[in-house]
């Protein structure tokens, strides 16, 4: 099915590679993409996270670029400050949520909890400065990069995270070709319409 859509092939491609050319990471991973998009107001139980010393790969093209731009205005990239805040106004009528730069190694054991619950939970806490906190339905999906190779506590068979460890940068051209992509509306619209043809 994705060799129809070439306006979008190098997206394709940089997803693949992530996947470390793994056809069965690339499935599972381009359907999670395709829930987010096409169930936007249903609850995933499980985030991505894609965690590699590997620098260039493409992490943040895709899903820090790419799909902030499909979701526009309920989208949101975070970083390292935001996960350790108690004020989550980030968070208010946002159906995806990307971490960029997870690295904190005390953070993530003081944090685990809070992520797990928020990865699952029906609904999440938003809270901001001299406000008190309401609750909204969550309907959150969430993904976590890094450079590290633990930036989440996982326990052993814990199904509420899916992990890609990407082994290979993009080369320079490549890279610039993805980008291309991922600033043009027609190749984005190409790649949401990919989703939405995905046999689930």
């Amino acid at each position: 099915l994705c060799f129809e859509f070439e306006g979008c092939r190098n997206i394709i491609a940089c997803l693949n590679s992530l996947g470390n050319d793994d056809e069965r990471v690339f499935e599972w991973v381009i359907n999670w993409m395709a829930c987010r998009v096409r169930y936007p107001t249903s609850k995933q139980a499980t985030a991505l996270v894609l965690a590699s010393p590997v620098q260039g790969a493409g992490k943040s093209l895709i899903f820090s670029k790419l799909m902030c731009r499909i979701f526009g205005r309920y989208g949101n990239t975070l970083n390292q400050t935001a996960m350790e805040s108690t004020f989550t106004g980030d968070y208010d009528e946002k159906m995806y949520i990307c971490y960029e730069e997870v690295s904190s190694q005390k953070a993530r054991f003081d944090l685990a909890g809070r992520i797990k619950d928020q990865i699952t939970s029906e609904n999440i806490r938003i809270e901001r400065k001299g406000r008190d906190a309401v609750y909204q339905k969550n309907f959150i999906g969430f993904v976590y990069l890094s450079n590290y190779r633990s930036p989440v506590v996982i326990e052993e068979h814990d199904r509420r995270f899916f992990v890609v460890a990407p082994e290979k940068a993009l080369d320079k051209p490549f890279a610039a070709r993805v980008a291309e992509e991922i600033y043009n509306d027609l190749a984005v619209q190409e790649f949401v319409d990919l989703l939405w043809a995905l046999p689930l």
